[in-house]
């Protein structure tokens, strides 16, 4: 079943769990860390996609949620979820972000945050935090259903800088849609 979501994306219903999951938006962005470059999101191979909207490549709250994210990397692996940073950057500083971490993620390059628009990523300070994406943008977390068009199933918006899901909360989250 499908219906307008509250922000205007089509809203269908999960048939599995009967919850509600709203179109995600498809995307093709280069790829500056692990994986195919570009990358497409349909074509991932995983039932689920995890996908960590950053604010910054400066940001050290993003730098330490990734590695959170790539320490438990085999725990979303278990479950056939793809984990996936997106910067508002260059394919060249998402490379470089990557390869100082040594994240076994895929860091994707959003440069003009045309994707993070899409999926609504969060800003403050209006002009000038849509400006300065240090300043303005906060996180956000969009777990996405691969298993026929790409459906977002949960999303979390962070409110602050800091302000991301705990590791055991996305999992659960997982859970009621595995």
């Amino acid at each position: 079943m499908t219906k307008a979501g509250t922000d205007g994306r089509p809203e269908a219903t999960d048939e599995s769990s009967g919850a509600p999951t709203t179109a995600a938006a498809e995307f093709t962005l280069q790829n500056g860390g692990p994986g195919p470059d570009p990358l497409t999101l349909s074509e991932l191979d995983a039932v689920m996609a995890v996908l960590l909207f950053h604010r910054d490549h400066f940001s050290g709250n993003c730098r330490r949620q990734a590695l959170r994210m790539a320490r438990q990397l085999d725990a979303f692996r278990a479950r056939d979820v793809a984990v996936v940073s997106v910067l508002p950057e260059s394919k060249a500083r998402a490379a470089a972000w990557a390869e100082a971490r040594e994240t076994p993620l895929p860091t994707l390059a959003d440069p003009d945050g045309e994707v993070a628009d899409m999926y609504d990523q969060p800003t403050r300070f209006g002009r000038l935090g849509r400006r300065i994406d240090l300043i303005g943008r906060l996180p956000l977390v969009v777990l996405v259903d691969l298993r026929d068009d790409p459906a977002e199933l949960w999303r979390y918006a962070g409110e602050s800088a800091a302000d991301w899901p705990d590791i055991d909360v996305l999992l659960r989250e997982v859970e009621k849609f595995a």
